[in-house]
């Protein structure tokens, strides 16, 4: 009973301590699988998120058949399953005391080593959640010489809005941005509460319908060294079943870095209904790549122009010009805006391992799900511990999706 009680109490720590560090995972769309799943089957295994497709809208007093066609999209996810381990000798569940402890001068096990990798494996993951976004995002903005930050977080929240995104929004800042902007308007004109908050706690809180979340997990970007706009860059071809897209000009040499997003003229963002929002969609590159006798194979995130998933004006045609959206060569600050459902995070259920102290910790509200367990290793005399997070993250809609870029 008196280990039962521990390892509960353990989960709960655990769970307080990573989700007040993990804000992103709870502001997404969250789903969890019904299935319970071993330590080892469960890595790979797939999802679907179901999307509504909004219908026809027809006129007078009958309706067709083909308004009653409904069929519904689906967004597929696959479950990761992240792990780590530790292990220190004799150290039981309920004394820290004696020569092992001093020798390995460890105060708090649960403060100084199963927190902070805990800490480790919930930042992997919400780092990967970010990075997801910012590869299916389908709209961006940079700060340019002159431009305001605050005018471009603005822009990308009003650019979600256009899509008729629904739910509420929220955005993903590094604290170096996040500085950035609270110098910036803390020079304005503003109500003495909002002053005092940009300058004693440096935060950003609610802005442009967004409830504002620092986290140094919202990466940066470093592009490669291809110029899109080298003379005469235009689309070669577009192949839907493998989202590529080649790109050509009479001279093209250079890399693309995974995330770096560029323009197709004639290519637009699109809300759930299809109609066109005048903003440009930003084509993201899902993996790196390398120009290769004057063209590049870039694969992007999956483009419709019809139907639930519908998200473009049009697909790329040969000989549409492209342009550049960042810099060669250069490495900026990214900030991440999405209308939470846009964001879908998946969870699998993991069985307990027999013979072995086992604690989990299944919330929804936390947007965290991890289960633990403590096994002592006779062979060796030690204590063997890990956790365990079978998740994964994928864009649902892009056009709900939008990245700020600001070069450093």
């Amino acid at each position: 009973m008196a280990a039962t009680l521990v390892f509960n109490k353990l989960a709960a720590v655990l769970g307080i301590k990573i989700a007040k560090a993990l804000p992103v995972l709870k502001y997404t769309r969250q789903q969890a699988s019904d299935k319970v799943f071993d330590q080892v089957a469960a890595n790979g295994v797939t999802m679907l998120y179901a999307l509504p497709d909004y219908g026809t809208v027809g006129t007078g007093g009958s309706i067709s058949e083909a308004q009653m066609a409904y069929a519904a999209g689906t967004v597929p996810l696959t479950l990761h399953q992240y792990n780590v381990p530790f292990s220190a000798g004799q150290l039981s569940d309920t004394d820290l005391s004696g020569s092992v402890r001093e020798a390995n001068e460890l105060i708090d096990l649960a403060e100084q080593v199963e927190i902070p990798l805990a800490g480790n494996l919930g930042h992997t993951i919400q780092r990967n959640t970010l990075n997801t976004a910012c590869l299916g995002a389908g709209s961006a903005f940079v700060v340019g010489a002159g431009d305001s930050l605050a005018k471009k977080l603005a822009l990308a929240t009003s650019a979600i809005e256009a899509t008729y995104s629904d739910d509420d929004k929220y955005g993903a800042i590094g604290p170096m941005l996040r500085a950035e902007f609270s110098a910036e308007e803390a020079k304005l004109f503003n109500p003495t509460s909002n002053i005092s908050k940009l300058y004693l706690d440096q935060t950003i809180g609610h802005y442009s319908s967004a409830d504002w979340l620092e986290t140094p997990d919202a990466s940066d970007i470093a592009t490669g060294t291809l110029d899109f706009e080298t003379a005469g860059l235009a689309v070669s071809s577009y192949t839907a079943a493998t989202n590529t897209v080649v790109l050509a000009a009479s001279t093209l040499t250079g890399t693309v870095t995974a995330g770096t997003p560029f323009y197709i003229d004639g290519v637009n963002c699109v809300d759930v209904f299809g109609q066109d929002t005048g903003v440009p969609f930003t084509f993201v590159a899902q993996a790196d790549a390398t120009a290769s006798s004057n063209s590049v194979s870039i694969v992007v995130q999956p483009l419709a122009t019809s139907g639930a998933l519908c998200n473009v004006t049009a697909l790329p045609a040969a000989s549409d010009t492209v342009s550049e959206v960042l810099e060669p060569s250069k490495t900026y600050h990214r900030a991440v805006v999405w209308s939470k459902p846009g964001i879908g995070t998946g969870f699998g259920r993991m069985a307990e391992l027999e013979g072995a102290k086992n604690f989990k910790f299944e919330s929804g509200e936390a947007g965290l799900w991890f289960y633990g367990s403590k096994q002592g290793d006779i062979m060796n005399r030690r204590n063997i511990w890990r956790l365990d997070v079978l998740t994964g993250s994928v864009v649902t809609r892009s056009n709900w999706v939008s990245v700020v870029f600001k070069e450093i």
